[in-house]
C-alpha cells in the first residue's frame, strides 16, 4: 500500500467514524427528546408514583450524559480531521507554488514526501 492509499484509507476510516458518531448523535438526541417529554408528562399526572417519575428523569439524564460524551468524542475527531485537511491543503498551496517557479510539469513524489513529513511533524508539535 503506497502512501497515499494508506492516507485515503486513514481518511475513509475518519470519516466513516465520524459519520457515525453524528448518526449515533442524531438519533439519540431525538430519543432524549422523547424521554424528557415522557418524563414531564409523568410528572404531571396524579397518580403517577414520585418514584416512577423520579426514574424517568433518571433515564433521561443517563441518555443526556452519553449523548455529551459522543458530543465530546466528534469534537475531538473533528480537530483531527480539519487538522489533516489544512495540512493537505497547505502541502497543494506548496506544490502548486514550487510547479508556478520551477514552470515544471510535474512535482516530484520526493518532493511532495518531504512537504508531507515537514508538516506531519510541524503539527504533531503543536
Amino acid at each position: 500500500m503506497t502512501a497515499n492509499s494508506s492516507d485515503t484509507f486513514r481518511d475513509e476510516i475518519l470519516c466513516k467514524d465520524i459519520k457515525v458518531m453524528i448518526e449515533m448523535l442524531a438519533s439519540l438526541s431525538n430519543s432524549y427528546r422523547l424521554l424528557v417529554g415522557g418524563a414531564e408528562e409523568l410528572s404531571r399526572i396524579a397518580l403517577v408514583h414520585k418514584h416512577d417519575a423520579e426514574e424517568a428523569i433518571d433515564r433521561a439524564d443517563e441518555l443526556g450524559e452519553i449523548i455529551d460524551d459522543i458530543e465530546d468524542e466528534l469534537k475531538k475527531q473533528m480537530r483531527v480531521y480539519l487538522k489533516e485537511l489544512s495540512c493537505k491543503l497547505e502541502v497543494q498551496q506548496l506544490c502548486s507554488k514550487h510547479l508556478h517557479k520551477q514552470g515544471d510539469k510535474a512535482v516530484s513524489e520526493e518532493f511532495i514526501e518531504d512537504l508531507e513529513s515537514k508538516y506531519l511533524k510541524d503539527n504533531n508539535n503543536k
